[in-house]
């Protein structure tokens, strides 16, 4: 099934900001988004009713001052962590439904709902990991379609990189446009405790990785969880993920060699931006995982997270394993990966190795495979 665009529910004044700024440059990007901007409008009676109703009821809500977070790069491992996590009833979490509807989410409108629900593919394609409006998402869709200080229009708008030098390495982001991120975030935190009715959040969001600062200005207890991959994985799923999921969202065309640079660059910037910050985090808070070892061994990971938050595993652990009994037979891409791909990669992102503990490959030796 065709990708639905994260953007076609978005609020009409993002999309009317995205329209002067990429408009006059981008003819084609300029007929969709006004495509969206005419759903926009037929939804804009729902937001002002949600505004209506919901806003005293937001400004009154008080977050739990120590939501956990995932963090890790894309393609590392955080939708597996994430989703066992989600597993525990004691976590609320985005929705994929308030991730893709925000704003209007609240007011739960049957017809409007099954709409989505029909409309969005029952797994990803990239993965074929389960997809939908009840599972966990990242914060930084309903960020995207709702301001301007999502990131992810550097993925719909890829040559513009604004929006992700501003609102995730927060480079050349005047006091005030980091200030409105904060507010934006808080917001989307607190609609999201509305929601599920519970003020303990689970939150996944791996721009999240490189904003451990200013997180921790706005919520100083948080728990972090950092799941790391062996960069030739991440490499290969996050090629994999551009060319099945993220290439059919592009508002302005990308070349194949553009494409993997901006996979290279992104992750060079993130883990660099990571690995200046995580020592900003309270030992106390801080749990780092191995994607492999997940894989190997959830419950036994998922163990070693609680404990070291002082969380009771047996409660939650029967919901974790039914969960892992019902993706049994779950299987895995297989890739292959070019020597000079290999060489690359040793040469690009050497300091990932040396940082998470990986052994680059020879590229001129037979490799395993991917």
């Amino acid at each position: 099934m065709k990708e639905t665009h994260p953007l076609i529910f978005a609020d009409q004044w993002t999309l009317l900001r995205l329209i002067h700024r990429h408009g006059l440059k981008n003819p084609a990007a300029t007929l969709r988004l006004a495509g969206f901007f005419f759903v926009s409008l037929l939804l804009a009676p729902i937001r002002l009713a949600d505004q209506w109703l919901f806003g005293k009821k937001l400004r009154e809500t008080r977050l739990d001052p120590a939501p956990v977070m995932v963090l890790g790069h894309w393609r590392s491992g955080t939708t597996l962590l994430q989703t066992l996590l989600s597993k525990d009833p004691q976590f609320g979490y985005l929705s994929g439904y308030q991730a893709f509807m925000p704003g209007i989410e609240l007011i739960h409108l049957k017809p409007i709902y099954e709409l989505i629900r029909r409309a969005i593919p029952r797994k990803r394609r990239m993965d074929n990991m389960p997809r939908g409006l009840t599972v966990p998402e990242e914060e930084e869709f309903a960020l995207t379609a709702t301001s301007l200080t999502g990131s992810y229009h550097s993925l719909w708008f890829p040559k513009d990189e604004s929006y992700f030098e501003k609102f995730v390495l927060f480079e050349n982001c005047s006091p005030r446009e980091r200030e409105q991120w904060k507010s934006e975030y808080v917001r989307l935190l607190k609609r999201i405790a509305l929601a599920t009715g519970r003020t303990k959040l689970m939150l996944k969001n791996p721009p999240n990785t490189a904003r451990i600062g200013i997180l921790l200005e706005v919520l100083p207890e948080s728990k972090f969880v950092h799941i790391q991959r062996n960069p030739y994985d991440v490499f290969l799923s996050m090629r994999n993920m551009y060319e099945k999921s993220i290439r059919p969202l592009f508002l302005e065309p990308m070349s194949d060699e553009e494409i993997e640079e901006k996979i290279f660059l992104w992750y060079e910037k993130l883990n660099r931006a990571y690995l200046r910050q995580r020592t900003l985090i309270a030992d106390e808070n801080f749990y780092n995982v191995r994607y492999e070892d997940l894989e190997k061994s959830p419950i036994v990971v998922l163990k070693s997270i609680y404990q070291k938050f002082g969380y009771d595993f047996e409660s939650a652990r029967p919901h974790v394993e039914s969960y892992l009994e019902s993706v049994r037979n779950y299987e895995k891409n297989q890739f292959s990966l070019s020597p000079e791909i290999i060489e690359k990669i040793n040469h690009r992102w050497s300091f990932a190795f040396e940082a998470f503990g990986y052994t680059p490959l020879d590229p001129h030796q037979p490799n395993r495979s991917f």
